[in-house]
């Protein structure tokens, strides 16, 4: 209820955020953020926590950029600030990438270059966020409400904007 985050368990990448990268913690660890966690998604090696503030930080393994830093560390043990450019409504962290949607509606995506991001077209590699842009073809516009998760391969969200009759989730 204050907000805190405490993690354990494999941490070979540093995603426990405890500011080392140890084989392995069966104690709970503090994690040291600036406000309160609003919600946490855990990757494969690397952590995502959104804060009560709408900052979004991540940390752990690094080695496909799918921290969003924009830094050529394989791994980051300590919580670092994404640069999204506006407050984040969720996130989710998968395999090799990231994906969060902005308060504004808008999906950024970043990580592997091995997997084409959506919106994208063609596999490449994103360090820092990049918009995800749907494809248009004159039907309603894909505004997404929540990301519901992600994989090393795969995107799941829910919403779309422009349709007159109400949609059931």
């Amino acid at each position: 209820t204050a907000g805190r985050l405490w993690m354990w368990g494999s941490n070979i990448d540093g995603q426990l955020g405890g500011g080392t990268a140890d084989d392995l913690e069966t104690l709970p660890v503090p994690v040291d953020l600036p406000a309160a966690v609003r919600t946490v998604s855990a990757g494969t090696g690397h952590t995502a926590a959104l804060l009560a503030d709408g900052t979004l930080w991540t940390w752990g393994r690094n080695d496909r950029q799918q921290l969003g830093l924009d830094r050529q560390e394989t791994t980051v043990p300590q919580p670092a600030q994404v640069a999204t450019g506006d407050k984040v409504r969720s996130v989710s962290a998968g395999t090799y990438q990231t994906v969060c949607l902005l308060a504004d509606g808008t999906l950024q995506t970043w990580g592997s270059q091995f997997i084409a991001l959506p919106g994208e077209g063609e596999a490449q590699e994103a360090l820092a966020p990049v918009q995800v842009v749907p494809e248009g073809d004159g039907g309603p516009v894909w505004v997404p409400w929540v990301i519901l998760g992600s994989s090393a391969v795969l995107l799941a969200a829910a919403g779309c904007k422009g349709r007159k009759e109400r949609v059931g989730v």
